[in-house]
């Protein structure tokens, strides 16, 4: 719901202001911009094959970020990440727990095309490295855990609408990249897989909503 009533403000915005499309946007050199996108969830599962099993997952994620313009409609920036998720999982013969945290940095340029005066299309690229940690167990004394760490080199096409001068809102939709990641099983010693590709995503899953204040 978010993402179409963010997508039918930029439609509707982008009809009201056609007047100005002899107008620039324009976000002078020397500006700071300072955002922040979260979310969080939470759902249970039951099994009607299983009536006394049940499952129950719980997650959050965070990620803050700055940029600066080193000139009008280029910024250079940092964004920091940060991801919780646990599951518990109950049934006659056994219980378990899984945690995974992630962590994340990424550096980015983005580049500012106007559209009208307060419509613009964005492209960024960045490079970025995130860790994964996961462990699990269960009440029968058995555990395992895994580790990822993962580098990438991204673009991403976005849009941005400034609700004034002070405000924007911004959505970043898919991305075209490269990684490279290892693994490891924190409990088979000589458990390690590598993996590399090249990357094409547009769907809705890519989509990142967020809110900037400039300074």
């Amino acid at each position: 719901m978010k993402k179409l009533l963010f997508f039918f403000v930029l439609i509707t915005t982008t009809i009201s202001y056609a007047q100005e499309k002899d107008e620039k946007f324009k976000i002078e050199k020397g500006t700071w911009g300072v955002s922040g996108q979260f979310s969080a969830g939470i759902n249970k599962t039951t099994f009607e094959s299983e009536p006394d099993a049940e499952s129950s997952n719980f997650n959050f994620n965070i990620f803050p970020s700055t940029e600066y313009f080193i000139s009008d409609n280029l910024s250079l920036g940092l964004r920091l990440g940060f991801g919780h998720w646990k599951n518990d999982s109950s049934s006659p013969t056994a219980d378990s727990e899984g945690t995974t945290n992630n962590y994340s940095v990424a550096a980015f340029g983005r580049k500012y095309f106007s559209i009208s005066k307060r419509l613009a299309f964005t492209l960024q690229g960045e490079l970025s490295y995130s860790n994964r940690d996961q462990d699990s167990s269960d009440s029968l004394g058995n555990t395992g855990g895994s580790i990822r760490n993962t580098f990438g080199i991204n673009v991403r096409p976005g849009i941005v609408f400034l609700v004034n001068k002070n405000i924007s809102l911004n959505a970043n939709v898919g991305r075209l990249g490269y990684s490279h990641s290892n693994s490891r099983s924190k409990t088979v010693d000589t458990s390690k897989t590598y993996n590399n590709g090249f990357n094409l995503n547009l769907d809705a899953t890519s989509f990142i909503f967020g809110l900037t204040f400039y300074l």
